[in-house]
């Protein structure tokens, strides 16, 4: 199958991300459909048909494990790929061969595009057709934000700041302050002008609680506060730590903190 000729459909209720995802994979020569819920997505396929369906599990309506049913029964050419948080929701569907793929977010769009090109069994990975094609170039979305994270414990700032560096891989590449409380976040704020600010709510007193509502409100405030929650104890399990990278991801797609890079196939 030529990649130019392929056909995909995006199914997530977070039109940010659909839209980045929609830009990316016209940037690679596919036509793209974009649907925010499962009832859209049914609509959508019966006017057009599709070789793959990129779906999320929590979508309005209709969940995209049904609609991954209804589009093995209606459309069985139709590959699907589920992309969730929730994979023990789809893995059913993934071991009786209702899906062609089942991926756990948080997941960086390259590795989500290789195993597309995997799913709809194309030629065009690097070392192999492809590369027989001089001068093929392909426009790669990176995720860039810069992050301020308060958190009184450094061993676990620490580990925070290792998954994301980890994240570098999927292509996010974030720059991380740290701030081990208010007094210094107030200055760090200034200085460093993050994206986002990450704060533990464990060790937040009422007087920082609303010093956080007042720089939600100021002037250069970061897009976006994320206040995450530690278990007893104070450290962070994967589990924990693969959920704020998850968020911060989320909203890094959502507030458009993504850079275009054209590289050779």
């Amino acid at each position: 199958m030529d990649n130019k000729q392929s056909k995909i459909l995006i199914v997530d209720d977070e039109p940010d991300i659909v839209e980045a995802l929609r830009h990316f994979l016209e940037g690679r020569g596919h036509r793209v459909l974009t649907a925010l819920s499962g009832e859209d997505a049914l609509s959508r396929l019966k006017e057009e048909a599709v070789d793959l369906a990129l779906l999320d599990v929590m979508l309005p309506g209709i969940k995209g494990t049904d609609v991954a049913q209804a589009i093995r029964e209606l459309y069985p050419k139709t590959k699907v790929i589920i992309v969730t948080a929730y994979p023990e929701a789809a893995q059913g569907l993934y071991n009786n061969k209702v899906l062609e793929g089942l991926l756990v977010k948080p997941v960086g769009v390259e590795q989500l595009y290789k195993k597309m090109l995997e799913v709809l069994a194309f030629d065009d990975q690097p070392g192999v057709a492809d590369k027989q094609q001089a001068g093929i170039k392909a426009r790669v979305i990176v995720i860039k934000a810069k992050l301020l994270i308060v958190e009184s414990h450094k061993a676990v700032f620490d580990s925070i700041a290792s998954c994301l560096r980890q994240a570098g891989k999927r292509g996010e590449l974030y720059e991380v302050f740290y701030a081990r409380d208010y007094q210094e976040a107030a200055g760090a704020l200034v200085e460093s002008r993050p994206d986002m600010l990450v704060v533990n709510s464990g060790s937040l007193t009422r007087q920082e609680r609303e010093l956080i509502d007042k720089i939600s409100i100021s002037d250069g405030a970061p897009k976006e506060i994320i206040v995450y929650e530690p278990p007893l104890g104070g450290g962070l399990g994967q589990q924990e730590l693969e959920k704020i990278a998850g968020t911060i991801q989320s909203l890094s797609l959502k507030n458009g903190f993504i850079d275009f890079h054209w590289v050779s196939l």
